[in-house]
Formats: C-alpha cells, structure tokens, sequence
C-alpha cells in the first residue's frame, strides 16, 4: 500500500509539473498582495488593543481622571447658565429699549398736539378762563347771546386744561414704571452672569494644575486615533485590491467569452463551407441528371437491344425503335457481330453465356430438332420489372415486349423534360443559396477578426495590469 506521505509528495510533483496558466499565476499575485495588507492590519489591530488596555489601566488607578471628569462637567454646566444669561440680559436689554422707544413715541404726538394747542400750559388756560369770568363780570351791557357764547369759551377751555393734564400725566406715569421695572430686572441678571462668570474662572484655575495627566492620557488617545485611521487606510486599500481582482476576473471572464464566441464563430464558418459544398454537389448532380439521358430509359433501351440481339430482327426491330421513339431523337444502334452492347459486369457474363448457348444450340440442333425451353436472365427479369413491363413468357411475346417498351421510352422521356424543368428552377435556387452561403459565410469571417482583435486588446490590458503589479 502506498503511504499518506507517499500520497502528498506525488500531489506536489504533479502539482510542480503542471505549469499554472497566466490567470492563475495573476490572480495568485493578487491574494499575495491581499495578504500582505490582511497581515499589517493584523498588526495595527493588536497594536490598537495594546493602546485600549494602557488607557484603561490609566483610567482605573488615576483618581484624577474622575475630579477632571466632574470639573469638566461643572464647566459646562457654567458655560450653559452663562450662555442663557446672555441670552436673558439680551432680551431684557431689547425689551427696555422698545419700552424707551413707545414714550418717546407717545411724547412725540403729546408734542405734537401741544403744538397744535394754542396754549403751552395749564396755568395760561386759568389766566384765559378768569379773564373771561371778569370780562362777563364786569360787563352789564351782553345781550343773552354774547353771555352764551362766553360761557361756551370758557366750557372750552375748562375741557382743553383737563385734556392737556391727561397728557402730562400719560407721559409720566405710563411707561416710567415699566421702564424702571426693567432695569432692575437687567440689574439682576447682569450680577448673576457677573458671578457665573467669576465660577467659572474658578473652575478653569482648578483644571489647570490636573491638564499634565490630561496630557499624558492625550497621547494615547492621539495614538488610539491615528492607529484607527492607519486601520482604515489598511481596509480600503485591501478593498481596493478585491476591486482589481474583480476586475481582472471579469477581464479574464470575457476573454473566455470571446475565445468561445471566435470558436462558435468558427464553427458556424465550417458549417456554412460544408453547407455550399453540399449545395454545390446537389448543383452538379442536378446539372449531370439535366444533360444525361434518364437512366430509366437507358434500361429500356439495354432491354431492347438485349431483344433485338437474340429474338428479332434487325429490320423489324429498327423500325419498331425508330417509331416508336422518333419524338424523343433516340439514337437507334445498329447491331454487328463485334460490337459489345452492354459495359456492366453482369451484362457481359449474359453476353459470354449467350454465345456458349447460341454453340450448344448449333451443336444440339444437329443432334435433334426438338424445341427448347423458353427463358431468360435474371437481369433482364429484374429490369423488366423495374420498368414496369410484363416479362414474355414465349417468344411470341417478344414484339409486344419491345413494343411496352417503346412506349415507357416516350413516358419516361416526356417525365425527363418536366424534371429537367424542375432541376433547372432546383438549380437556380441552390445557386442562390450558395450565393447567400457565401454572404454568410464572409460576415462570419469578418466577425472572427474583430473577435481576433478584441482579444489582442484583452491581452494587452493584461500585459499592462501585469506591469503594474509588478511595478508595486
């Protein structure tokens, strides 16, 4: 039995003796490569674990880590409280300018309407009013008319003075509340933003002297960040590399396809030459059965010089030959004792039987006259038969025979012209059909040489992918 060891050192011979094709020899190259960068990523992971561990440890034992942790939370805490006081004094700060902006408004039309009253203050309308009262006092000589229309002036006034107070004490006592109601609220978001501000420094200075270990420990955390952008790196370029591969797969994949396509091409090529070989075979078969004489009537015609040669004679016989066949130009052959009528085999053993019969019959009719029994060669029989002809059971038969047989010479002749007819149109059609091969025939070819192109092309982007790796 042959060992386990004996089994793999055979595989590997005949591993080393089988040649890897080009494809197998590039795409190998390509999972090198693969492993290699699988292999650096393998380090700088490990390398990242080592940098995680570190820092845990350092978290673990540094009790600084939890007082930067909870100052930085306070911090933030601060800095939120000082970003919405901001915001509040902010809003406080606009609230008590639109405020200012309404009284000066509603002053602004106050004054406006003063300008329009034709007194500046109270106190001229009290003048206005009382000399008014004296004027009517004084006076004993107003007609009830004139008293009523002093009184209507001084009704006037009297109304004009209390509107004029209305708009004295509108602009004082309307918004100057608000007004002062608003500053004392911006007062006291100002002290509060002044202190969360003041606490927030007093966190920053208790930062300051723990920022060391904070700095130790951002070393490592810069490592942990640059090993993670190293390992990225590392991923894309393997994924870069797959890329290629599929690449090169599927550049392989349709040379394949084109190396099958150029043999179905050429396939189809020898097809289509074997298709106009056939055709043009059928062509001269056809053109051999146009211009020969139909072999039908050939049999016809052998039958009846085999007749005409040992049962009739010469005279009669040609005469029955040349009426009966005179429509069809029948060459009518005259019969001598030297000529030899048939070129098959079985015709010439008939023809050599013949003449021993023909000496036995001389030889036999000096012995006795008595009359010998009619037959006749199996050939002539058969042929007989195959021209659908009765075969003559006597001699006396013989003429009637020859006669049936003239008559199929003209049927089979007349038939002949139809398919010569037939064949010509057969042949015009299979002329055609080369013609048409041959078109087919060319366009294949065509299209094997631009499959013969493009695989040149195929290969020399191989042979340039190939560089390349070989480059890097």
């Amino acid at each position: 039995m042959i060992s386990t060891a004996s089994l793999e050192s055979l595989k590997k011979e005949k591993t080393r003796a089988a040649p890897k094709s080009a494809f197998l020899v590039q795409k190998d190259k390509f999972y090198d490569r693969i492993k290699v960068v699988e292999e650096k990523i393998k380090t700088k992971v490990n390398e990242q674990k080592k940098i995680n561990k570190d820092l845990e440890e350092r978290e673990k034992s540094s009790v600084v880590r939890e007082e930067i942790k909870k100052l930085m939370l306070e911090k933030k805490n601060k800095m939120k409280e000082i970003e919405e006081l901001e915001q509040e004094y902010e809003l406080v700060e606009k609230d008590i300018e639109e405020m200012k902006q309404r009284a000066d408004s509603r002053n602004n039309e106050i004054n406006k309407a003063k300008e329009k009253f034709p007194y500046k203050n109270t106190e001229e309308i009290d003048r206005r009013i009382n000399r008014e009262l004296e004027v009517m006092i004084e006076s004993q000589s107003f007609s009830l008319k004139q008293e009523k229309s002093l009184l209507q002036d001084i009704s006037k006034l009297t109304k004009a003075k209390k509107d004029f107070e209305q708009f004295k004490n509108t602009t004082v006592n309307e918004h100057k509340p608000k007004i002062n109601l608003l500053k004392e609220k911006l007062n006291d978001v100002l002290t509060r933003l002044r202190q969360a501000r003041k606490e927030r420094s007093q966190i920053i200075e208790k930062l300051k002297p723990l920022q060391s270990v904070r700095d130790e420990n951002n070393v490592f955390y810069e490592r942990r960040e640059k090993n993670n952008k190293e390992i990225e790196r590392l991923k894309k370029e393997k994924q870069d590399i797959y890329q290629e591969l599929q690449e090169f797969k599927k550049k392989n994949e349709n040379k394949i396809k084109l190396e099958k396509e150029k043999r179905e091409m050429l396939n189809k090529v020898k097809q289509v030459e074997r298709k106009i070989e056939e055709t043009q075979k059928s062509v001269k078969r056809l053109e051999q059965l146009s211009t020969g004489e139909n072999e039908q009537i050939i049999k016809c015609k052998n039958l009846i010089q085999f007749f005409q040669s040992n049962y009739l004679k010469t005279s009669n016989s040609t005469s029955i030959i040349s009426n009966s066949s005179s429509s069809l130009n029948i060459r009518v052959v005259e019969k001598n004792e030297n000529d030899v009528a048939f070129k098959r085999k079985d015709d010439a053993d008939f023809y050599s039987s013949m003449k021993k019969e023909k000496v036995s019959k001389k030889s036999s009719s000096n012995v006795s006259s008595t009359p010998a029994k009619f037959t006749l060669p199996m050939w002539v029989i058969a042929g007989l038969s195959e021209v659908v002809v009765a075969v003559p059971t006597s001699v006396n038969d013989i003429p009637t025979c020859v006669e049936k047989l003239n008559s199929q010479i003209i049927s089979y002749g007349e038939q002949a012209k139809k398919d010569s007819i037939a064949n010509a149109q057969k042949i015009k059609d299979l002329l055609a059909q080369v013609t048409e091969l041959t078109l087919e025939k060319e366009s294949l070819s065509e299209k094997s040489n631009n499959l013969s192109l493009d695989d040149i092309k195929v290969q020399e982007d191989e042979q340039e992918q190939q560089e390349d790796v070989e480059q890097e």
